[in-house]
């Protein structure tokens, strides 16, 4: 959950290295991680997480 950024206008999404962000629909919640889905979003892609 420490790579999830909220956004102004409402939602969330999670932010590439190179800084731009993709929006991102949540889903299930557990044991300190959240299920996302989003356009541009893949498996294995590289976010950033909060330290």
């Amino acid at each position: 959950m420490s790579a999830l950024v909220a956004l102004r206008e409402g939602g969330y999404a999670v932010q590439r290295p190179d800084g731009t962000l993709i929006a991102v629909a949540t889903g299930m919640f557990a044991g300190g991680l959240v299920e996302v889905s989003g356009t541009g979003l893949t498996a294995g892609t590289k976010v950033v997480t909060a330290s």
